[in-house]
């Protein structure tokens, strides 16, 4: 159905009307009117690519210099900044006559010209990031180091099960700490990781996001943190609400009520501040949050694109870059990125994740192909070797020519771009994310423009060699 009176229902235009309107990349003549017969005049045509700009939260590289257009008075009030915006970003230019023509029509020659000059600029303007979460207990800082981005840091060593923060931080040590890192890469953003379950009541839900005088205390006291140990943000880790979730509005409002202090607290430090939350991949986030709310508050969603399909009773990969042949349509960083962007969140907020640890299963039939893939097996919760972390499969499951080591042989399943070890003999079938694998992940984060890539974590990576190998897939020098 269409939102513009004059807009035929079921006309070919008539659904991209409808997105580009809500999306707000186009208002319309006015509340009501589209006129979707007339011709787009130069300066809507610029208005309309900065609201498309504004809507996919980018900014592009300024690259000519504050426009001088003769007829400048011709623009009107409403389309100044966004051809001025324009110019500057090198998408439009005067004619030979040093004339802008604002209110003439966009022929099909300019827009040609616009979109491949927006093109060019978004490839220039694009530099995705790499998020690395990081624990308290992992105390060595490697070179590496330089090629993450922002690194969210849980700095409890203990906790005493407060329904507020009480968990203890030993000032000195963690500057110490700081200062090492800064040394190794003075650009990286420090993050406060707050895991709600690992030093929270199991009455948090109830206790303090349900009770506004509570949860703004809670707030205060993330707040405080961040202004003592000089944090560069929040990142909130909830794993997960119980369901079903009556709190989906209180946690909106803990959100808008931290995106408010941080914003003061930015005025006060003139330090720009990052509030950002770890959300489960496929639809099930969805079910839990508030998403298209959250994004007003958000500056970006590390998705947990892993841990995908473990309980479904057979053997498949838990962190695959596409989706497997049994089970599609969700569960994978190319699903995630679909669906998230589908629901309208924009790229900008949308990190997708890389799990660097594997998933067991035991008792693994060979299958048809030999290989236990999509077998049933009982899947391995609990024990020593429930996810057991990349630097260790290197050193005993894989081996340096990683073809598999200690009777295991590694496979390739190309549909879902991911490897996965097996062991005949034993009957035991590993999935795992490696270098291969996540080059894919970081081509689809390129494709799509998102906001970069999110790895857990930077501790399971010791002496791995896996941080450079991501630095050269972001900056397109890497090598299958």
């Amino acid at each position: 159905k269409s939102v513009f009176t004059d807009v035929p229902e079921n006309a070919y235009y008539t659904a991209p009307v409808n997105w580009a309107k809500s999306a707000g990349v186009v208002s319309g003549k006015s509340a009501t009117t589209f006129a979707p017969n007339d011709p787009v005049t130069r300066q809507e045509a610029c208005v309309i690519f900065v609201a498309y700009l504004n809507y996919k939260g980018l900014t592009l590289n300024e690259t000519s210099p504050e426009p001088n257009y003769k007829d400048w008075s011709s623009v009107a009030a409403w389309a100044r900044d966004a051809v001025t915006a324009c110019t500057k970003y090198g998408l439009v230019a005067g004619n030979d006559k040093g004339n802008f023509d604002p209110k003439g029509s966009c022929l099909r020659s300019m827009a040609a010209v616009m979109i491949m000059n927006f093109v060019k600029a978004m490839d220039a303007a694009y530099d995705p990031i790499v998020v690395a979460y990081y624990n308290y207990n992992i105390s060595s800082y490697r070179g590496d180091l330089e090629y993450v981005d922002v690194m969210n840091y849980n700095p409890f060593s203990n906790n005493n099960n407060s329904p507020y923060i009480k968990g203890s931080i030993n000032a000195n040590s963690f500057t110490k700490v700081k200062n090492q890192i800064y040394k190794i890469n003075p650009d990286i953003k420090i993050v406060f990781t707050f895991a709600i379950t690992n030093y929270l009541s199991s009455g948090f839900e109830s206790s303090c996001l349900g009770n506004k005088t509570n949860r703004e205390k809670l707030g205060n006291e993330m707040i405080e943190f961040v202004r003592t140990y000089d944090f560069d943000g929040i990142d909130i880790d909830y794993e997960f609400p119980s369901e079903p979730y009556p709190y989906r509005d209180d946690f909106v409002e803990l959100c808008r009520y931290l995106r408010e202090k941080l914003d003061a607290l930015s005025e006060e430090t003139e330090k720009d501040y990052t509030l950002t939350l770890a959300i489960p991949g496929s639809t099930w986030a969805f079910s839990l949050f508030d998403i298209k709310a959250l994004c007003e508050y958000v500056d970006w969603f590390n998705i947990m694109s892993y841990d995908n399909f473990v309980g479904r009773g057979v053997t498949v990969h838990h962190t695959a870059p596409y989706d497997n042949s049994i089970f599609p349509g969700n569960g994978s960083i190319a699903s995630d990125i679909q669906l998230f962007t589908s629901r309208g969140v924009p790229a900008s907020k949308i990190v997708p994740g890389c799990g660097l640890y594997s998933h067991k299963w035991t008792d693994v039939e060979p299958g048809e192909n030999g290989d236990g893939l999509f077998q049933p097996g009982k899947h391995v919760t609990t024990g020593n070797d429930t996810n057991i972390y990349y630097s260790s499969l290197l050193s005993e499951y894989i081996g340096s020519e990683g073809t598999g080591i200690n009777g295991y042989t590694r496979y390739w399943d190309d549909a879902s771009k991911a490897p996965y070890l097996y062991n005949p003999t034993t009957r035991i079938f590993l999935s795992y994310d490696d270098e291969e694998s996540v080059s894919y992940k970081v081509d689809l984060v390129k494709q799509n423009k998102v906001r970069g890539v999110m790895v857990f974590d930077y501790g399971t990576c010791q002496a791995t060699g896996f941080f450079p190998a991501l630095g050269s897939m972001i900056d397109g020098t890497y090598a299958r």
